[in-house]
């Protein structure tokens, strides 16, 4: 996904003064009547009407958040480009050198979280039933597969004698 900021070259911290700015140095730099491309400079001022403009600017971060949730990635504070970050350690920008901030956990495991923790408040205790029935069929086929005698796993916790 591009990043708007990046293309405009501001932070994503940037004021609307910031936006402006960068925006109207970039439109000397690339205007087709100057010698520059008609397409960046299009490109440029799609950017510049996007983030400039709060309701699309919060749609486009919160868009922005959830693709790089999607991919395990950060951006930059500084320069506003997608790093990939493997753990929640001290990272670097691969572009600028700034200090990432840390990811928060990779989004499969984050997505399989959250679907057990809404199986466990929809199902309540069948989940461990379930569990429980399901390591046995699992047991007593991996036990078939290699010949072994068949055994079943007790499904309740063995008495404690006083």
């Amino acid at each position: 996904m591009l990043s708007l900021y990046e293309l405009l070259g501001v932070k994503p911290s940037a004021t609307p003064q910031e936006l402006k700015t960068a925006f109207r140095q970039g439109a000397r730099d690339h205007h087709p009547d100057l010698a520059g491309s008609r397409e960046a400079f299009e490109r440029l001022r799609a950017a510049y009407e996007t983030l400039s403009d709060p309701v699309l600017r919060q749609q486009y971060d919160a868009q922005r958040a959830e693709w790089l949730r999607q991919v395990g990635a950060v951006d930059c504070p500084a320069c506003a480009k997608p790093n990939r970050v493997k753990s929640n350690r001290h990272a670097l920008c691969g572009s600028c050198k700034a200090e990432l901030p840390a990811r928060t956990a990779n989004p499969l495991r984050e997505r399989a979280a959250e679907i057990a923790l809404d199986l466990g408040e929809r199902l309540g205790d069948q989940v461990s039933a379930l569990v429980v029935d399901g390591l046995e069929v699992g047991f007593s086929r991996l036990r078939q597969r290699l010949g072994m005698p068949a055994h079943t796993v007790p499904t309740t916790k063995p008495s404690r004698r006083s």
